[in-house]
């Protein structure tokens, strides 16, 4: 065997970025909007209709395979997280793929657990809520950041990963590094909220 078979059978390709979801993007559409309208109801505010657009993009991205990353940006209080929550209500309806939900907070509280960091960091599917709120942590003098750690295994892995964030894509750059920028630029599909608050 020379190198190059031995290369091919030992280094196996992956698609990058990608993920093979048989859904339909009209059927997703409306699921995503019923679970959102539930979402809202049972947080006892008034059900507001998302801009134009909104629920077809974000089932475009479930829908199209072109990305494995989702990045949920814009204002406070405009939908992005109870999105994000009805994107897990129709995946586990729909594929039993229940994505592991965690904010910032939950980081935060658990910044010096490194299993927990590295099982969010290798779990199937993750939902990272409110990215850019956390602190960083400190260890053995070496200041870090969770978020970082955790989106960079999951680039190198592959693996689904949907954040919500009130930054944008500069301002994560600025927070996270230039590296984890570019890495979400090529991971994520971004869409922007640019609606007003509904609080």
């Amino acid at each position: 065997m020379n190198f190059k078979e031995y290369l091919k059978e030992r280094i196996t390709e992956k698609q990058r970025f990608s993920k093979d979801w048989p859904f339909n993007s009209g059927e997703t559409s409306e699921l995503l909007r019923a679970a959102y309208e539930r979402r809202v109801q049972v947080s006892h505010r008034e059900y507001k209709e998302l801009p134009f657009g909104m629920l077809e993009s974000v089932a475009n991205w479930i829908c199209n395979g072109k990305s494995v990353g989702l990045l949920l940006c814009g204002g406070m209080g405009n939908g992005k997280t109870t999105l994000a929550k009805s994107m897990v209500d129709v995946l586990g309806a729909q594929l039993k793929l229940f994505p592991m939900f965690r904010t910032e907070r939950d980081i935060a509280r658990e910044k010096d657990n490194f299993e927990y960091i590295k099982d969010l960091s290798k779990t199937k599917f993750l939902v990272l809520d409110d990215m850019g709120t956390e602190g960083v942590s400190n260890s053995y003098g070496n200041v870090y950041s969770p978020t970082i750690d955790i989106l960079t295994k999951r680039y190198e892995l592959f693996l689904p990963t949907i954040c919500t964030t009130n930054l944008n894509i500069e301002d994560i750059g600025k927070r996270y590094g230039e590296r984890l920028e570019d890495r979400i630029k090529e991971m994520f599909s971004v869409i922007v909220f640019e609606n007003e608050s509904y609080r």
